[in-house]
């Protein structure tokens, strides 16, 4: 039987209302259930993170700053342009890759 098709059972289990909490952030945070998110964190399962709506235009506004770096065309503009493209890129894939379960 795959672990897919394992019958669910119910656990209960007993916390201050402020982990509940602070379990339900992280949860919605990752963009799953609250059982969900306890099940991986009991597992190491690797979770998605959400990347923040916020993150978006953020991005949009820097490469925006990054073309008109480019459109200068000048050595000293072009290599800020390319360190700013690079950042940028550090940024969202820390935003968004995969990460362990929080313990």
């Amino acid at each position: 039987m795959k672990e897919d098709d394992e019958k669910m059972v119910r656990v209960t289990i007993r916390m201050p209302a402020k982990q509940r909490d602070q379990l339900a952030k992280r949860a919605e945070k990752a963009g799953v259930p609250m059982a969900e998110y306890v099940r991986s964190v009991l597992t190491k399962k690797v979770l998605a993170i959400e990347p923040p709506d916020e993150l978006w235009p953020l991005m949009e506004m820097l490469y925006s700053i990054h073309d008109m770096l480019l459109r200068i065309r000048k050595p000293e503009f072009t290599e800020a342009a390319q360190r700013l493209e690079q950042a940028i890129l550090d940024l969202q894939t820390t935003l968004t890759e995969p990460r362990k379960a929080a313990s």
